[in-house]
């Protein structure tokens, strides 16, 4: 019996427990855009919708509804904002170690799907207005141009990421021996190595700026490496 015990719990001691693979996003296209975005601005949008079906219902108060649908919205750019330009989430209730690439690649295309529905959504209570409360739709305007400037501060994060890069790397640029030169050193291997990374974890993410991010990002490289050649040479 003690043989039998110590097969069965061998057998139970070899027997990993299966890996849970993290779950992907599921896409949500727009104009046949896909865009994998953070539930919360999934349930933001239909908030949006049911506002909008209650101004197709009750004609008179649209004009109240797109107020709440402004505040609404703006919540969730300045919440967002704080949370992963600010890096509150690190203190909220998720608990991250840190906002890395991935978290920015996600706030990038939730904010690039709000732009793309703001417009047609602007156009539907239009055709719910009367003509002369038409100028309520300004504070829509200005909402989607908060939301714009707040994914252009997102992309300016990429480009400092890159130039974090270049600075850690910056050293073994200033020790290398230019007379003996051959093509190759430690400072471009590891910064494109540090680069190439970065447009992985956005690829993987299906970030569909990861591409404009990524020539942005190159070309700040060879920016900074001009430079520092320039300066060598000099």
């Amino acid at each position: 019996s003690n043989g039998s015990s110590s097969s069965s719990s061998s057998n139970s001691g070899s027997a990993a427990a299966p890996k849970s693979k993290k779950k992907e996003l599921t896409p949500i296209f727009v104009d046949g855009n896909a865009y994998k975005i953070v539930w919360s601005a999934l349930f933001l949008m239909e908030i949006v919708l049911s506002y909008l079906d209650v101004a197709v219902q009750f004609g008179p108060i649209t004009k109240d509804i797109i107020a709440k649908t402004v505040e609404i919205v703006t919540l969730f750019d300045s919440r967002s904002k704080q949370l992963v330009l600010g890096a509150q989430a690190i203190q909220s209730a998720a608990r991250l170690k840190s906002i890395a690439a991935k978290h920015l690649g996600i706030m990038a295309q939730s904010l690039t799907f709000l732009t793309a529905v703001l417009p047609p959504l602007r156009v539907a209570f239009l055709s719910l207005l009367p003509a002369e409360h038409h100028l309520v739709l300004v504070e829509v305007d200005r909402v989607s141009k908060n939301i714009q400037d707040h994914h252009s501060k997102v992309l300016q994060k990429f480009v400092s990421i890159v130039g974090d890069f270049v600075d850690a790397s910056a050293q073994k640029l200033v020790v290398l021996d230019w007379d003996r030169f051959n093509g190759q050193s430690e400072y471009f291997d590891e910064v494109c190595r540090n680069v190439s990374a970065l447009h992985r974890v956005l690829s993987v993410g299906g970030v569909c700026v990861c591409m404009c991010v990524y020539y942005v990002c190159i070309l700040c490289v060879c920016m900074c490496v001009g430079v520092g050649v320039c300066c060598v040479f000099l």
